[in-house]
């Protein structure tokens, strides 16, 4: 018999992704309500303890997200880089600066943070609307992310408060940015290549033409701060789609199946970024005109060059997500048996059903032949492998 191939089909059965979806849900909310209690009762006297407490309700969140690639669909993660910046990472405030080419691009980051004990400690930059979504958004708008309303009186406060906020941070703290804004997709792309025209830039042949505004403004942000945060680690990343291999979304994730990513990651002291507005965009224009070489040989030799890393799995997202299904799917068999009543039968069923006829359109938002359309006027199809 076989075991592993039985054990695909289960995974691949939609009551687990209900199930997922359902302990996601119902511990977010809990762990949210914990964060709120700190927020009001902590983070008035000290924010220094605030920081503490909170990664211990953000993590048990975000690490169910981290659980699906590493342990559900345990994929296989390279990454290339030089034997001081293995030593570093981990160990220092720093600027994550990624491409952002597929679905789940945020979730082999995500897992990279939790392999380097960071999961709970790193920030990104999101629209303000995001902060509106349940769990995700509300977890965002207590743990000091950097939103954007896409004003940039506003945005330009924003980003200079909370840079300098972070950099207080007495443990270390990654910020993960897309300069691109938004996925890669046909039609942006063609879109992007007529932007690069109009602007007298060199077209990327695998990547958007980065948005600099904002990462000029963090630049300054983190040169008035002190270069507390003390590198960008350049990173790009790429996925194997040839033959055998499944596509990089993250339904295939849900369903238990495995993907192949290769980041290649270059750590650059940030007193090197120059800060002066028109040569920090220049630098950022050569920086991504590298990431598309790196990808350009990357599809021609479907690897990259350089020395592997392979950071190990921690056991922590296994043990976090066995303890919130089992405390879940035991209440609720308790409750069902032993309290039985309409009412709460009823519940259980209406929670069950929406999260089954939610979660699809939420996949379905997931597929980068829907990236966002942030500042952008229309998206297409795509041309990447399809869903398995």
């Amino acid at each position: 018999m076989d075991t592993f191939g039985i054990l695909s089909k289960v995974k691949a059965l939609p009551i687990c992704a209900v199930i997922i979806a359902m302990t996601f849900l119902i511990s977010g909310t809990v762990m949210c309500g914990f964060l709120l209690l700190a927020c009001l009762l902590v983070w008035p006297f000290s924010r220094h303890y605030y920081r503490q407490l909170s990664y211990y309700f953000i993590y048990p969140v975000w690490s169910q997200l981290v659980f699906l690639i590493d342990w559900w669909a345990p994929s296989d993660v390279v990454l290339y880089m030089d034997e001081e910046t293995e030593q570093l990472v981990g160990h220092e405030h720093a600027m994550v600066v990624m491409n952002h080419s597929y679905d789940i691009d945020f979730l082999v980051g995500w897992l990279v943070c939790e392999r380097c004990a960071l999961l709970a400690a790193t920030k990104v930059y999101a629209k303000r609307s995001l902060s509106f979504v349940p769990i995700i958004g509300w977890i965002w708008r207590m743990a000091e992310i950097i939103f954007l309303d896409r004003n940039w009186q506003k945005d330009r406060s924003c980003i200079v408060n909370q840079v300098a906020e972070i950099s207080q941070y007495f443990n270390p703290v990654w910020i993960l940015l897309f300069p691109e804004g938004t996925r890669f997709t046909p039609t942006k792309h063609k879109e992007s290549v007529e932007f690069a025209k109009m602007r007298g830039v060199t077209p990327l042949e695998h990547l958007l033409i980065p948005r600099t505004k904002g990462f000029v403004l963090s630049i300054q942000a983190i040169k008035e701060s002190g270069y507390k945060i003390r590198a960008i680690y350049d990173t790009t990343i790429a996925f194997d789609t040839g033959p055998g291999t499944n596509a990089p979304t993250f339904r295939n994730v849900l369903k238990g199946l495995p993907v192949k990513a290769q980041l290649h990651v270059t750590r650059i002291p940030m007193e090197e970024v120059p800060t002066e507005e028109t040569a920090c965009e220049a630098w950022l224009h050569n920086l991504f005109a590298k990431k598309d070489r790196l990808l350009d040989e990357f599809q021609r030799n479907g690897t990259f060059r350089g020395r592997t890393v392979r950071f190990p799995r921690r056991v922590y997202t296994l043990i976090n997500e066995v303890f919130w299904t089992s405390l879940v799917l035991g209440t609720i068999f308790f409750y069902l048996v032993y309290r039985a009543s309409p009412l709460l039968t009823a519940v259980v069923v209406a929670v069950a059903g929406g999260v089954s006829f939610v979660l699809p359109h939420l996949l379905n938002v997931t597929v980068a032949t829907k990236g966002s359309s942030y500042g952008k006027k229309s998206t297409a199809a795509a041309t990447q492998p399809k869903d398995s």
